[in-house]
């Protein structure tokens, strides 16, 4: 039968729109958290996990066009982590609604709560599988709750410690405050053995549980604790116990009870257990990118997700961290991943750090992101691994325009952003605040360059970030910014770093410690910080210049160590205090070969002072272009170093520059930076909710 000509032209024009609309939706890959991994990704038959999409026709196919995965609106409990393990053969997009920002959560919701006694609710400690969940994480209405502690605030003091061998073990033996013992007297055995003591010591943390631990009426005897041998618990180490039915007495505390099997929480005022939104975390990891050693997955976008609720569980007998925790993992790890982008996406309420460019990850970026509510740090970049002369690590990572905040929930000593074994990375434009620790932290060689010891990390540039808030007052010898090692072409500038406030000792704004060499520190703006501005330990040939330090509270500048080559030229820069001395007494000021060259100095109350030098001494013996004279700020103690004129500062040949360029930048203004349990951050102006 022949077909008409006007009929055979309709039908071949309805299957090339056919054919256009089947090859659109090829394009596209939904998930939902009603779909099935078994459905054909289709909007009205969708995937369940980002996993799935992996395995489609659509994400195998050699072609320049973008894959979307379109995760649509909801909250995707997961209990297993999300994994990409197979290259995609052509750009992929993985997309959130910008506004809702679907959830991606580590763990379970439970409900059920009923009154107890006393204001203190509970709930049947939840199942999976027919069998109890191990947590040690619980969050309610989007806030960490508090693992039972005493005490309530602040910290105990460790009254004494003493250490024998024995059969080659170090066995430790702890003394308390005595009405801590005498708590722990009146536990039961097995109640005991849950107890945790969770210590504070300089910039290290200690938690050690008593399953492995004999009791006597004035002290504790651990067979088993990790402790750093160049930083031990000693006396008044502080401490709070943790984690027994005793210390449940205060809102917002939980306890989790392995006799009875429920789980025990006094709310904060205003929450309703009958209507709260209850999370355990039962993940370490929401997210993995695992690419291999010769094909590394390539050219993916994720944006516009939030991954929240990652677990985190403490080893038998218990642990102890290295420097900054960076043996922790993070909820999100890449490996082997090169050309990945994270962006609009939110990563809160995490055991561990949040991002983590582990394995060699190179040319990835992350912006606009907001990580908060932290167990340890915010991103890592690289690893500690040993590293062997000439191996490959992850490097050309970009970190910019995030929210990076309100981390160490879990073990203090997290860092803001982490650059380990990792070269040629550029951090810029953050916001950095609310760590126990350390802001920015670069690079992981302690010392010089010698032998099989070399230093990976280089060309690292740390530039207009704002870093405040650091330290709080619980950890010490830390920095805003901290670096380590050899790195050449490592670039310190445009930053504003202030409120770096140390427990005792090392509150410092920039701290290039041991190594730190080859470094340029420019046009960085650094005040009130509790011990100094800029320190530096020991290292060579580094550029400190066109700097403002201002308003220490012990010494604007230290230098710690003197050796026998130069280990820093510092010039142009401006030094402004009204408290503590401009230069720490020490004897390197006097004989060392540090370059000090045409910097200004002014302080009101008793004068500037340079070690043992005055300023005149200072001037004819060290510095003989040095200049005293007030600098001209705008209103320097309430932070506006704005200049009233250049009369003075250009006597040094000081160069101005725009220190309010530091920090987020468009759609990041404003964004609010609260995660319920501390303060609101907004355009630079913190809201305290109290």
């Amino acid at each position: 039968m022949k077909i008409p000509s006007r009929t055979r032209h309709r039908l071949l024009l309805g299957l090339a729109l056919s054919l256009a609309t089947w090859c659109q939706a090829q394009q596209t890959l939904y998930v939902s958290s009603t779909g099935n991994d078994a459905n054909d990704g289709s909007v009205a038959h969708p995937l369940a996990t980002i996993e799935a999409a992996t395995r489609k026709t659509a994400w195998n196919q050699s072609t320049t066009d973008t894959l979307v995965v379109k995760v649509l609106p909801g909250d995707y409990y997961l209990n297993r982590t999300w994994t990409i393990s197979k290259a995609p053969g052509r750009p992929v997009a993985i997309r959130g609604e910008r506004d809702a920002k679907p959830r991606i959560i580590g763990g379970m919701r439970i409900d059920g709560w009923q009154r107890y006694n006393k204001g203190i609710y509970r709930t049947p400690w939840p199942q999976r599988g027919g069998k109890y969940v191990n947590f040690e994480q619980l969050y309610v209405n989007g806030r960490r709750a508090t693992l039972a502690r005493t005490p309530n605030e602040g910290w105990a003091h460790v009254q004494r410690l003493t250490e024998e061998q024995r059969a080659g073990n170090p066995l430790r033996t702890l003394y308390l405050e005595k009405e801590h013992q005498k708590a722990l007297r009146q536990l039961s055995e097995e109640a005991r053995k849950k107890v945790r003591v969770h210590m504070l010591q300089k910039w290290d943390v200690f938690v050690w549980d008593l399953s492995q631990a004999t009791l006597s009426k004035d002290a504790i005897t651990f067979t088993k604790s990790r402790m750093n041998s160049w930083n031990p618990v000693i006396a008044n180490t502080r401490y709070a116990l943790e984690n027994y039915r005793g210390a449940l007495d205060a809102p917002g505390e939980w306890f989790a009870d392995e006799t009875d099997r429920f789980i025990y929480y006094i709310p904060r005022q205003g929450e309703d257990m009958a209507s709260a939104e209850t999370i355990v975390p039962t993940l370490e990891k929401l997210l993995v990118i695992q690419g291999r050693e010769n094909t590394p997955i390539r050219n993916i976008t994720i944006e516009n997700l939030t991954f929240c609720c990652s677990s985190h569980l403490m080893p038998a007998g218990g642990e102890g961290t290295i420097q900054s925790a960076a043996e922790m993992t993070a909820a999100v790890e890449l490996n082997f991943a090169e050309q990945v982008t994270l962006r609009n996406c939110d990563i809160t309420h995490t055991g561990a750090y949040g991002l983590w460019y582990n394995n060699r990850c190179s040319q990835c970026l992350v912006t606009q992101c907001r990580l908060t509510d932290l167990g340890a740090g915010g991103i890592k970049l690289g690893n500690y691994q040993t590293y062997r002369k000439g191996q490959t690590v992850s490097n050309h990572l970009t970190v910019d325009n995030n929210i990076i905040a309100d981390g160490g929930k879990v073990m203090e000593c997290g860092a803001g952003i982490l650059n380990l074994h990792s070269s040629d990375n550029t951090i810029t434009h953050n916001d950095i605040h609310h760590f126990f620790y350390t802001g920015v932290s670069v690079g992981w060689v302690w010392g010089y360059n010698e032998g099989d010891r070399y230093n990976p990390t280089h060309h690292v540039t740390v530039a207009y970030n704002h870093i405040h808030d650091i330290g709080q007052h619980v950890l010490s010898d830390l920095g805003g910014i901290y670096t380590l090692g050899e790195q050449p072409g490592t670039l310190i500038s445009n930053n504003v770093v202030h409120d770096i406030q140390a427990y005792d000792y090392g509150g410092m704004g920039i701290y290039t410690d041991e190594g730190s060499s080859h470094i340029t520190i420019r046009n960085n703006l650094v005040y009130r910080c509790s011990e100094g501005c800029y320190q530096h330990h020991y290292g060579r040939d580094n550029v400190v210049e066109n700097n403002i330090f201002a308003f220490s509270q012990k010494s604007q500048v230290l230098w710690i160590k003197q050796e026998g080559h130069r280990p820093f030229t510092f010039r142009h820069n401006i030094v402004l205090h009204d408290a503590g001395t401009t230069l720490n007494d020490n004897q390197a000021w006097r004989n060392g070969k540090a370059s000090m060259e045409s910097n200004l100095y002014w302080a009101s109350g008793k004068g500037t002072r340079f070690g043992s030098f005055t300023f005149s001494q200072w001037r004819s013996q060290r510095e003989a272009k040095a200049v005293e004279a007030d600098p001209m700020f705008v209103d320097p103690t309430h932070g506006n170093f704005h200049f009233r004129a250049l009369t003075n500062a250009s006597r040094i040949g000081f160069t101005p520059f725009n220190y309010d360029e530091a920090g987020v930048y468009g759609p990041m203004k404003g964004v609010s930076t609260s995660t319920g349990n501390g303060p609101t951050v907004t355009d630079g102006t913190i809201h305290f909710p109290f």
